[in-house]
């Protein structure tokens, strides 16, 4: 896949939501991650036969038991930790038995919230205990559970096989045993796997048949959630064969279902599919109305969950804002369909921002989004990117939706075609990163080719003075997108024309504008090659260091703990490290490298700097590929510049993909030249220019003997006159600096613009100037 290359890491591509996997994520939760919760209790009497162990027992079944109703009543906050209280109290009591259910359910917790390789982790650990135990039925479970998380990763390959493998396990147990309630929830969960693996993969016609298989079984045993995912699978799959109206019927009957059980997440899902259908079919006004139910039931989940939470299991239900986007627009309500693109991105990251200033986030409305761009003083371009649009559609195909936004608050909108691109979304995003794609031939026609595709269309629409800002609001790969290389017809590029910087979303823009604190920079904490082998990297952070009057952090000095200690108390910090995304565990984001006396390095996460309560103005990220990141469609970038802005910085300086260390050392002399004038304060300077005063007044000794004649060689006179005249040099020259360092000549956003422009003189290749971009506030 043209992503895996992009990025180049296996686990964070697979991340990577397309529509297909979106939907199936979805469906998951609300099937086998919603259905598939044991409450132990058809194994009590087994555990009850463990005497020292009761009271022990009987708080690993209660525990189970309360993991199954949170699920239940999508409660999602205390879901996985009373989850793994289950695991770890059958642990401590030795029951290995109930530690195998206790994990099937904590990778049921993992799946709902959207954690799939932790579900995979955990099912894993319960595959191999039953497998030990010789406990099929467990053994069931976990495949079912495994099936559907490899599936949510879009393994579907091992989906298949997953479920297979249980459904010949439970059938075989059936045939020896009988059927049994247990049994037919396990074989009706491995069929709804297996429906919408086949889904997944295209084969309709198989998706149909496993999926009427579980339509019968779950009604049979009146297992009405599996009833729900089975109506959910139908419809989805005839939706895919255009076949609307029975995918509205499946659909209405998935909806009924779940209000009459009070399954809200299965109800936002069903309600999405209804709206799907009823799109493709040109009912486009009821359409609307229930796409708008599914999210506002959707956005009724959100209080209860943490970042963390709410960045997976967002992601795995954001199909109604991108399918409403649509039918807004083929009804000609363009500036309702960007409130909604508005909606439907970062939110998590709003959420931490609005916590942080003691308020509670709604959704932006079309007023505020105007109003921003003239506290801005900046054009505003946000682009979506419309997937799988329906056949019945006014305009079938895939299509880039953009939304340009004036200062003076005027909103137009341009949608552009991608049909005539060869594989339209793989394609867009293959040319969005000369460096990181190896398989693109030619950098520079793909940096033409994105900019016809991106600013052709609304060339007309932009700020014809080169210092006048544009915030550019990208959507999924489109944060990789080195927007001021692309090139225009004429071979000249877009920076040389616009000042550009980026934001995840126009109410981040909002929320980051009221935490901006003005100041000059008293405190600059930079640092630089912690690991001892970035030697250009410690050459700049002590030409920065110089620029701000302070010691840098270098080498073996630049511990984690000498460097979260001085983070909250400094005004801006200048990272010249290595900085990696995450790779160590299932958490989003990336990892900054810095010295460890015990350990050789250590590494500060993403998490860790999200807790931290930061005053900085400006982070630089001077590093290869600082900015990239897992690319979370409802969140945009999810990486170390996310986790400054929740930790306070308004704004961030951050690389694109491995930068070469002469240019880069070019181009951050270059920024903080034109944003922060090399001038040294008043207080640091005073001795400097005291003894500069006496060095010229004992200059003048000869002609102030001449002046003052003979008397003048009296050891007092001569004290006094040359005491009196370094007074006055000193205070004319110390008084005429500034008490702080010297506000700046440009904002953030006009300085990079230079310092690239500068740059661009002596490194002429894009790669060696276009890799960083601007996050956040310019001022």
């Amino acid at each position: 896949m043209v992503i895996q290359r992009l990025l180049r890491f296996k686990k964070i591509a697979l991340r990577r939501q397309t529509f297909r996997r979106q939907m199936i994520a979805a469906i998951s939760l609300v099937c086998v991650w919603g259905g598939l919760f044991l409450p132990l209790m058809s194994h009590s009497g087994a555990i009850a036969q463990t005497p020292p162990s009761s009271v022990q027992t009987s708080e690993v079944d209660r525990l189970t038991k309360t993991c199954f109703q949170l699920l239940q009543q999508a409660d999602y906050s205390p879901l996985v930790a009373t989850c793994t209280k289950a695991v770890e109290q059958a642990q401590a009591i030795g029951d290995r038995t109930a530690e195998t259910y206790a994990l099937i359910n904590l990778a049921s917790a993992y799946g709902a919230l959207g954690q799939y390789f932790s579900a995979i982790d955990q099912a894993q650990q319960s595959l191999e205990l039953a497998q030990s135990l010789g406990d099929r039925q467990a053994e069931a479970y976990s495949l079912i559970n495994l099936g559907n998380a490899y599936q949510s990763v879009g393994q579907h390959a091992q989906a298949v096989e997953a479920s297979e493998q249980s459904l010949q396990i439970v059938r075989s147990l059936e045939a020896a045993s009988g059927t049994s309630p247990a049994l037919g929830q396990s074989e009706a969960y491995a069929l709804i796997n297996l429906g919408s693996a086949y889904w997944s993969l295209g084969q309709y016609g198989k998706a149909i048949d496993y999926s009427e298989q579980s339509l019968q079984l779950t009604r049979d045993l009146g297992e009405r959630q599996g009833e729900a995912c089975s109506l959910i699978n139908l419809a989805s799959a005839y939706g895919e064969l255009q076949n609307y109206p029975q995918a509205i019927k499946y659909a209405r009957e998935a909806v009924q279902l779940t209000q009459a059980t009070d399954n809200r997440r299965g109800e936002t899902l069903a309600l999405n599919n209804l709206g799907y259908a009823l799109y493709g079919s040109g009912q486009l006004a009821e359409a609307e109305t229930y796409l708008r139910q599914s999210i506002d039931l959707f956005e009724s989940l959100r209080p209860t969950l943490l970042d963390a939470e709410k960045l997976s299991l967002f992601e795995t239900l954001t199909n109604p804002y991108n399918i409403l986007q649509n039918v807004l627009v083929d009804q000609g309500k363009t500036t309702n369909a960007l409130e909604i693109a508005e909606q439907g991105r970062a939110r998590a990251l709003v959420d931490r921002l609005a916590q942080r200033q003691g308020t509670t986030a709604k959704p932006i409305a079309l007023m505020e989004i105007q109003q921003v761009a003239r506290e801005q003083e900046a054009t505003l371009v946000e682009y979506a990117m419309v997937k799988d649009r329906p056949q019945g559609a006014v305009e079938g195909g895939d299509r880039l939706y953009i939304w340009v936004v004036s200062p003076a608050g005027s909103i137009a909108f341009r949608s552009v075609d991608l049909s005539g691109l060869t594989d339209s979304r793989g394609q867009l995003i293959s040319a969005t990163n000369p460096r990181l794609v190896k398989s693109t031939p030619n950098p520079a026609d793909s940096l033409k080719q994105l900019y016809q595709v991106l600013i052709s269309p609304i060339q007309d629409l932009l700020p014809a003075s080169p210092d006048d800002q544009v915030v550019v609001l990208p959507q999924g790969s489109l944060f990789l997108a080195p927007f001021a290389a692309l090139q225009a017809p004429d071979r000249s590029y877009l920076v040389e024309h616009h000042t550009l910087r980026m934001a995840p979303s126009i109410q981040v823009l909002q929320l980051t504008q009221q935490q901006q604190r003005p100041q000059a920079v008293k405190s600059a904490l930079v640092v630089g090659n912690p690991t001892d082998d970035l030697p250009a990297a410690e050459k700049e952070a002590k030409t920065i260091a110089r620029l701000f009057n302070t010691n840098p952090l270098l080498g073996k000095q630049a511990t984690k703990a000498a460097v979260v200690k001085q983070m909250p108390q400094a005004d801006l910090i200048h990272f010249a490290t290595h900085a990696v995304p995450n790779q160590l565990d299932d958490s989003y984001g990336g990892l900054i490298v810095f010295a460890d006396p015990a350990k050789g390095f250590s590494n500060l996460t993403t998490p860790e700097i999200s807790a931290m309560q930061l005053r900085a103005e400006l982070v630089v990220l001077s590093g290869c590929s600082t900015g990239v990141s897992d690319i979370i469609n409802s969140d945009g970038a999810v990486g170390l510049a996310r986790s400054m802005m929740t930790a306070g910085v308004p704004s961030v300086l951050m690389s694109l993909w491995p930068v070469a260390d002469a240019s880069t050392a070019d181009l951050m002399q270059a920024f903080y030249q034109q944003w922060r004038p090399a001038i040294p304060n008043r207080a640091n300077a005073m001795g400097l220019f005291t003894a500069m005063g006496l060095f010229g007044v004992g200059c003048l000794y000869q002609p102030l003997r001449r002046l003052y004649g003979p008397g003048f060689g009296s050891r007092n006179h001569r004290f006094t006159v040359i005491t009196m005249l370094t007074v006055v040099l000193v205070l004319v020259i110390g008084l005429s600096l500034p008490t702080q360092p010297t506000a700046p000549t440009l904002d953030k956003a006009q300085a990079l613009r230079q310092a690239m422009l500068t740059t661009l003189q002596t490194h002429p290749d894009p790669q060696d100037w276009a890799a960083f971009t601007l996050m956040g506030q310019a001022k």
